[in-house]
């Protein structure tokens, strides 16, 4: 990456990699830490030279030998999957195997002056999801609505066709909860071989599809959208509006321990995102009761970001205007405000605290 070229592939605006200006400062999340030191002898000894992270006022440099550290993580990683492909080839397995690759996390590199995840913006909630099996008829299409990770695990279980899944009988006391994702096997397998999945089952899934396009199609589930959320702890609400350096830095990962800092205000925020908006959302959360207050949210802590007529080559980066408070977007935001607190009341469920009396 010596030269121009290599540069322009990941060069972003000066507006992309600030902060946007009236977006919450709840939304601003960077970095574990607050120092970025320079390499010196390939990463093999540690480099005096050191400059703020803060909201990315630092020099080019910086940004290249960051983004250069990126991009030999993701060759590495591509190359260790393409050592697998080829394992599966030699093996003529692709008839009797279902492959699913996702990541856990976006990543922001430099984005909105932020380094690493903990947002909820598209460059941190965003991941690649594929999912190869034998009898889809859909290879190499694309689905155009949002899904989840927690899709995941009941659309493996619909594919290796388990018979008559149930929830296993309580033991112990213990009783087991129902799983929160949708199954994407629907989409996967197309609905004729998908009702012949159906027919065959003890406990048939409640109809979740659209009605289908064409047969050449992928069909469309009804959810149409995706929640991501996140969990902002602060000592007391910020009331500074500054967009500069580390004075962002006032919400932080909570400690989930409830001896620990019971003085904090805790907000869990929530991402709604379709395919044309995304909104967000932060409540109050009860850290004794491990719920969610689903109280009306103030306009300093809600923000929407119109995706409309965005072209793949820009990804996530027209995040960058809060339209909240934009009166042409009134009757979007209230929509898409009931649609979220509606999920949350209905589909989210908040269980005991994990680590007890701790």
């Amino acid at each position: 990456y010596d030269n121009d070229k290599a540069r322009n592939a990941w060069k972003l605006s000066k507006n992309e990699l600030t902060f946007p200006i009236n977006s919450p400062i709840i939304s601003y999340r960077c970095c574990n830490d607050k120092r970025f030191e320079f390499i010196r002898q390939n990463g093999s000894a540690k480099s005096i030279k050191s400059i703020p992270i803060g909201n990315l006022q630092s020099p080019s440099a910086m940004y290249d030998e960051l983004m250069m550290g990126y991009s030999a993580a993701i060759s590495f990683v591509d190359a260790q999957l393409g050592r697998i492909l080829d394992v599966i080839d030699e093996l003529e397995l692709w008839n009797n195997l279902t492959i699913v690759l996702t990541a856990d996390h976006g990543m922001h590199n430099g984005e909105k002056g932020m380094w690493e995840k903990w947002t909820l913006f598209d460059e941190a909630t965003r991941v690649p999801l594929l999912i190869a099996h034998p009898q889809s008829p859909f290879h190499g299409q694309h689905y155009p609505l949002p899904v989840e990770l927690l899709d995941i695990y009941p659309t493996v279980l619909d594919l290796l066709h388990i018979p008559g899944q149930r929830a296993p009988k309580p033991f112990k006391g213990f009783k087991p909860y129902p799983l929160q994702g949708k199954s994407l096997a629907p989409i996967i397998l197309g609905n004729r071989l998908w009702n012949q999945q159906q027919s065959s089952r003890r406990d048939p899934v409640v109809p979740v599809l659209q009605s289908q396009r064409d047969s050449r199609s992928m069909p469309l589930l009804l959810q149409d959208f995706a929640v991501s959320q996140v969990l902002k702890c602060s000592p007391s609400f910020p009331t500074t509006t500054t967009t500069t350096g580390l004075d962002l830095q006032q919400w932080k990962d909570c400690d989930l321990r409830l001896s620990h800092h019971t003085h904090e205000q805790a907000l869990m925020g929530y991402a709604l995102r379709t395919p044309q908006f995304k909104y967000i959302a932060y409540f109050p959360f009860n850290r004794s009761s491990w719920k969610v207050q689903l109280l009306q949210p103030s306009l300093q802590l809600q923000e929407l970001y119109d995706h409309r007529n965005e072209s793949t080559s820009e990804l996530s980066h027209r995040e960058i205007i809060n339209l909240v408070q934009h009166p042409d977007y009134k009757n979007i935001v209230n929509q898409l405000k009931r649609q979220l607190v509606e999920f949350i009341d209905q589909k989210i469920l908040f269980r005991k605290r994990p680590f007890g009396g701790e």
